[in-house]
C-alpha cells in the first residue's frame, strides 16, 4: 500500500501533465485560428481580385437591369395631408428643337352634331408636345478624286486634292471621332460597349482600333491644350488638387495600384494631368511657370512649390 506522500506526488505529477497538455492544446488550437484567418484573407482578396471593381466600374453604379425601378423606389415618401395638391407643370421644350406637325382631324361623319344635325363649327386647337428620338444614322462618305493626263505629252498626270483627314489612311471621319469621344470621355461608355454598338449596325470597329484612335485624337488636340494652359497661368490665382483612379496593365504598376489625376482650374479653364505619383516633382513640374496664387488643400507638396516661389 503507497503512503500519502508518494499519493500526494502522483498527484502532483498528474497535475502537471494536465496542465502541459493543457498549454500544448491551446498552443494548437492558436495557430490553427492563425492558419484560419490566413485562409480567410487570401479568400477575401482572390474574390476581391476576381470580382472587384475594374477601371471600368463605378462602385456608385446602379444595377443594370433594374436601374429605373431603383431610381423610382429611391424618391422619398412624403406623408400625405389632406391640403389640395398642386399640379405640375411641365417645363416646355427648347423652342430651337425641330418640330413636325401632325394634324389630327375628325372624321366627316363626326362633324355633324348628333343631336340637330347642325354642321360642327372649328373653334380651337389641343396642342400637346412629345419628344421623339431619332437614332444615331451611319453614312458612307465616297470620295471620288479625279485624275487628269495631257493627251499630247502623255507625261503630265495631275489627280484633284480633297481637305486632309485627322487621322491619316483612317476611315474615321471627324464626325465619327468626336462622336466616339463625348461617348467615352463625358457620357462614360467604355470602348467594348461603342464597339458592340457600332457591331450591331454591321460596322466593325474593333476596341482596339478605338483605343488608338482616342490616343491619335489626343495627340490632335494638344496645341489646344498648350492654349488653354498658357491662358491658366495668366489668372491670379489657381485652383489644384490631385485625386485617385484606377489604371489597368499599366507597365511596371499593378492594377490594384493607385494613380492620380491632377486637377488644374482658373476661370473657366479646366486642365487634366495624369501621373502615377503625387510626389512633389509633379506639382512643380506643374505649377513651374505660374507665379500667382495657389488655392489647394492641406497636402504638404503645395506649401513646398509656394515656399520655393516666395
Amino acid at each position: 500500500m503507497k503512503t500519502a506522500q508518494e499519493l500526494q506526488r502522483e498527484i502532483d505529477d498528474l497535475r502537471a501533465e494536465l496542465h502541459k497538455r493543457t498549454v500544448d492544446f491551446k498552443s494548437e488550437i492558436d495557430q490553427k485560428n492563425i492558419h484560419i484567418s490566413n485562409l480567410e484573407a487570401q479568400i477575401f482578396d482572390l474574390k476581391k481580385y476576381r470580382f472587384g471593381s475594374s477601371s471600368e466600374k463605378n462602385p456608385n453604379q446602379l444595377p443594370l437591369f433594374n436601374e429605373a425601378e431603383s431610381l423610382t423606389d429611391s424618391k422619398p415618401k412624403v406623408k400625405k395631408t389632406r391640403s389640395k395638391k398642386k399640379s405640375g407643370k411641365r417645363k416646355p421644350l427648347p423652342e430651337s428643337l425641330e418640330r413636325e406637325e401632325q394634324i389630327h382631324d375628325l372624321d366627316e361623319e363626326q362633324k355633324t352634331c348628333p343631336k340637330d344635325g347642325s354642321e360642327l363649327k372649328h373653334i380651337a386647337n389641343v396642342t400637346t408636345e412629345q419628344v421623339k428620338f431619332i437614332p444615331a444614322q451611319i453614312k458612307v462618305i465616297k470620295h471620288v478624286c479625279k485624275k487628269y493626263a495631257c493627251p499630247t505629252c502623255k507625261k503630265h498626270i495631275i489627280t484633284a486634292g480633297r481637305a486632309k483627314d485627322p487621322i491619316p489612311k483612317s476611315m474615321a471621319t471627324p464626325e465619327l471621332l468626336s462622336y466616339i469621344t463625348t461617348s467615352k470621355y463625358a457620357d462614360g461608355l467604355p470602348l467594348y460597349r461603342l464597339s458592340n454598338m457600332f457591331k450591331r449596325l454591321d460596322i466593325k470597329l474593333s476596341r482596339t482600333n478605338l483605343a488608338s484612335w482616342m490616343i491619335k485624337c489626343g495627340t490632335l488636340v494638344q496645341p489646344l491644350i498648350n492654349l488653354m494652359q498658357d491662358q491658366l497661368y495668366t489668372k491670379p490665382c489657381i485652383h489644384i488638387d490631385e485625386t485617385t483612379l484606377q489604371v489597368l496593365k499599366e507597365p511596371d504598376k499593378k492594377a490594384q495600384s493607385k494613380s492620380y489625376m491632377w486637377v488644374m482650374k482658373a476661370g473657366n479653364t479646366v486642365l487634366f494631368n495624369y501621373d502615377q505619383s503625387r510626389s512633389s516633382k509633379v506639382a512643380d513640374r506643374l505649377l513651374a511657370d505660374y507665379h500667382g496664387a495657389i488655392m489647394s488643400d492641406g497636402y504638404g507638396v503645395y506649401e513646398s512649390v509656394g515656399n520655393k516661389k516666395s
